[in-house]
């Protein structure tokens, strides 16, 4: 057992007998490892954890599952926090998350499916870049969506919108190769530059009458583009 101390927190870390699998406990942010459990393929979180801090998990190649058992009412998770883990394939966001930072899961290869909680309005940057295996997204309250967020996922074929949606910035779809549809919410007010380019797959889309604005190159590379209705008063740069 090893029990971690600051100002903000008390954690406690409990490893089985050959250090595959842990339970992390207690109460405040956990900031990472003190020495880095290279063979580690389970993680428990549970009690009052808050946060899980920045590069907490980043690069554990052998981590395959994380379960949350939380009593707190707010959780936050770090930028970089699980990103490079190739080999994540179950992960259920937190009921209570209301931040993911900045690459959060980032070329996380095995994840399939992405599903996000009520309270979280914002995808950052970098958030499920390079997840080749991401199949399925549902944005649910998101408001907005940030710089490449799902770039290269280049399996994702469905995406489920939030009817709160609001912005899609700069190539936050690029290269999701496999994308065959999409149906943007009446809510939507700008699409960056190269949001959506090089989604190869790409036949048909629907923008809304909310739309007021259309960056550089948003649909550049999408070759198999058949229609597209585009609102009358829009700009389109």
């Amino acid at each position: 057992m090893i029990i971690l101390f600051s100002l903000l927190a008390t954690i406690t870390i409990n490893f089985d007998d050959d250090h595959t699998e842990c339970t992390i406990s207690g109460d405040g942010s956990f900031t990472g490892f003190e020495e880095i459990p290279e063979i580690l393929t389970v993680a428990r979180i549970i009690l009052n954890v808050t946060e899980l801090g920045d590069n907490s998990f980043s690069s554990l190649t052998k981590l395959e599952r994380v379960s949350f058992d939380l009593s707190s009412k707010t959780f936050r998770i770090g930028n970089n926090a699980f990103s490079g883990c190739t080999k994540l394939s179950m992960f259920n966001i937190p009921q209570y998350t209301n931040i993911i930072g900045d690459s959060a899961f980032s070329n996380c290869v095995s994840l399939k499916n992405a599903f996000f909680t009520d309270n979280l309005k914002v995808i950052p940057v970098n958030c499920y870049y390079g997840c080749k295996n991401l199949t399925e997204i549902n944005l649910n309250n998101v408001q907005f969506i940030n710089e490449s967020a799902f770039q290269g996922c280049t399996s994702l074929t469905k995406i489920k919108m939030s009817d709160s949606l609001e912005g899609i910035e700069y190539s936050a779809f690029k290269m999701c190769k496999a994308l065959p549809k999409i149906t943007l919410p009446n809510s939507l007010k700008y699409i960056e530059e190269n949001a959506f380019a090089f989604c190869y797959n790409l036949s048909s889309i629907q923008l809304p009458d909310s739309l007021e604005y259309i960056g550089k190159r948003a649909f550049t590379g999408c070759n198999s583009l058949v229609e597209i209705t585009i609102p009358p008063k829009i700009e389109i740069f």
